[in-house]
C-alpha cells in the first residue's frame, strides 16, 4: 500500500525531513538502459536437443518477463501458445561452458545455453497478446536489506545470501540494481537501525528518513529497503520504495527466504514497469516535437539518435531544421505521454511549452546537450 503523511498525523515530520532530503539528492540521470532484454543463458544438462528446445522454453519464458515488467504475464492469455512455439522466436543460440586456469574446461561444471531471441518478432506477439513493454530506459534501484532476528536488526551485506537472492530476482527481472558500499559512511548515517513487526509510523518514518540520508551519497534517484524477519517457519516482513515521486511499501509474507525475495521483487518490478510501460499497438499517432538549441551537427544527430533509440518510437522523420530549431514528426505506440515522462527522465530534452490545443499533438523543447 502508499503511504501518505498529512499535518497532525504521526511521523509528518519525519516524513517531511525525508521530502528535504530528496530535494538536496544530487541531480543524477539515475537511470539504466537495460541491455540483453531479448537474452537468456539457461543451465543445460548437455546437448541433446530435447534439453535445447526445453533451455529455449524456459528462457524465452525469462525474456517475456523483462520485455514486459510483469512477473505474471506468465498467467495471461495466449502466453502458453506462445511458449510452445519458442524455436520461432530464436535468432541465434550458443553454448558456454564454465572454465577455469589455462582457458580448460571445469570437469562437471553445468553448461549455459544462451540465447538471443528476435526483438521485432516477439515484440509482435506481444502486441497480439496485448501485453505491454517496459522501455529498456529503467530507474537505477539502490538496495538495502535488513534482517530483524530476537528483538534486534542488522544491515545484510551484499555477499550474503538473502542479499544476492534479491538482488538475483530483480536482475533476473531487468530491474538494474545499485549495491551500497555499507563502509564507515553507510555505518554512521544508518546509526543503529531496529526494526519490528509492530513499529508505529512515527518511527517507521524516522528509519526510512535514515536510509533516505544514507541514500543522498549514490547516483540514485530511487531505493529499495527490504526488512525480513524469519518467525515459526514463516519469513514475514516488508519493503519501502522511496525516492523520486515514489514513496510506497507493502507487507510480505512466505514460507521460504527466496519466496520472501522473489514476491518482493516482483511486487517492486510492477511497480515501476506499471508506471512506465506501454501497450503496442498495430497502429501509430503521429506527434510533432520542435526542439530549440540545436546549434551544431553532433546535436543534430544526438537527438535523432535518442529518439530512435526509444521503444515506443517506430520512427522518426525530420521536418525542417530553420537556424537552431529542429522539427520532428514521430510515429509512437503507445502513449504520447510515456514520450514526455522519457523526455523528462533523459534530462537533456527542456520542456518548453505545449503547442496547440491537445496535448499529444505537439510539444517544444530545448536541448539540454551532452
Amino acid at each position: 500500500m502508499t503511504q501518505r503523511f498529512l499535518p497532525g498525523q504521526p511521523g509528518y515530520l519525519k516524513y517531511s525531513l525525508l521530502l528535504l532530503l530528496l530535494l538536496l539528492l544530487p541531480i543524477y540521470s539515475a537511470a539504466e538502459v537495460v541491455p540483453d532484454i531479448y537474452k537468456a543463458q539457461i543451465p543445460v544438462m548437455d546437448e541433446s536437443e530435447a534439453e535445447r528446445a526445453r533451455a529455449i522454453n524456459t528462457g524465452l519464458a525469462q525474456v517475456v518477463v523483462k520485455a514486459t515488467g510483469r512477473p505474471r504475464a506468465m498467467a495471461a492469455s495466449g502466453v502458453a501458445e506462445l511458449l510452445a512455439s519458442a524455436r520461432r522466436y530464436v535468432g541465434e543460440y550458443h553454448y558456454v561452458y564454465p572454465q577455469g586456469a589455462g582457458a580448460v574446461p571445469i570437469t562437471g561444471a553445468v553448461p549455459m545455453l544462451h540465447v538471443q531471441y528476435l526483438q521485432a518478432d516477439l515484440e509482435r506477439a506481444l502486441r497480439v497478446l496485448q501485453l505491454p513493454v517496459w522501455p529498456a530506459d529503467r530507474p537505477l534501484l539502490l538496495l538495502w536489506v535488513t534482517e530483524t532476528s530476537n528483538g534486534s536488526s542488522r544491515l545484510i551485506n551484499t555477499d550474503e545470501p538473502a542479499y544476492r537472492a534479491l538482488a538475483a530476482v530483480l536482475a533476473r527481472r531487468g530491474m538494474p540494481v545499485e549495491l551500497p558500499l555499507l563502509d564507515l559512511q553507510d555505518q554512521i548515517n544508518l546509526g543503529d537501525i531496529q526494526i519490528d513487526a509492530d513499529i508505529d509510523a512515527d518511527s517507521k518514518a524516522e528509519t526510512e528518513t535514515q536510509f533516505a540520508l544514507a541514500s543522498a551519497r549514490y547516483p540514485v534517484k530511487h531505493w529499495l529497503h527490504v526488512n525480513y524477519q524469519p518467525s515459526d517457519g514463516l519469513v514475514r516482513g516488508n519493503w519501502n520504495l522511496a525516492g523520486e515521486g515514489v514513496n510506497a511499501d507493502e507487507p510480505v509474507q512466505a514460507s521460504s527466504l527466496t519466496g520472501f525475495m522473489v514476491d518482493s521483487a516482483d511486487r517492486v518490478v510492477e511497480h515501476f514497469s506499471g508506471n512506465s510501460a506501454y501497450a503496442p499497438a498495430e497502429s501509430t499517432r503521429v506527434l510533432h516535437l520542435m526542439v530549440d538549441n540545436v546549434l551544431a551537427y553532433e546535436d543534430y544527430q544526438q537527438v535523432v539518435a535518442i529518439l530512435k533509440a526509444l521503444e515506443l518510437v517506430r520512427d522518426v522523420q525530420v521536418s525542417a531544421l530553420q537556424g537552431p530549431e529542429l522539427s520532428l514528426s514521430l510515429q509512437l505506440e503507445g502513449e504520447a505521454q510515456r514520450l514526455f515522462e522519457a523526455l523528462d527522465k533523459d534530462g537533456r530534452f527542456i520542456y518548453v511549452a505545449q503547442v496547440g490545443a491537445s496535448m499529444d499533438k505537439a510539444r517544444r523543447y530545448s536541448w539540454g546537450g551532452q
